[in-house]
């Protein structure tokens, strides 16, 4: 009958893990991120101080920065989201599961597609 008990247990052991490794690999996008907006910034500067540049085409350029800048970030901004979604989530089952005082195991659990599994099954996608 122990061993009943240590199975939901050592399940939401798992998905913490799997929860905590997605939630590390922001750190990555941070640092894309920065050097993302570093790179543009750099690309911006030297749009601005090119006096031979004809003015159309240092529109045209600007116009196209911004539209990598707005990809990026976009992308960015995506990952960003379903992560918070996801700890969220996993934050909301710790919760439930402290205030039944440890008495049975959150009843949500992350999927590997970025969904979240509850209690019988259902799945809900995190977007």
């Amino acid at each position: 009958m122990q061993a009943d008990h240590l199975q939901p247990v050592m399940v939401e052991l798992r998905a913490a893990v799997m929860i905590q490794a997605e939630a590390s690999g922001q750190r990555l996008l941070f640092e894309w991120g920065q050097n993302m907006m570093e790179r543009l910034r750099g690309v911006w500067e030297q749009i601005e101080i090119l006096e031979t540049l004809a003015y159309e085409d240092k529109v045209t350029a600007q116009v196209r920065t911004l539209e990598e800048a707005t990809s990026s970030l976009w992308h960015l901004h995506h990952s960003l989201v379903a992560t918070r979604r996801l700890l969220k989530r996993h934050q909301q089952s710790l919760r439930l599961y402290q205030r039944s005082d440890g008495k049975q195991a959150p009843t949500a659990t992350p999927t590997p597609n970025g969904g979240y599994r509850h209690g019988r099954g259902r799945t809900q996608s995190s977007r």
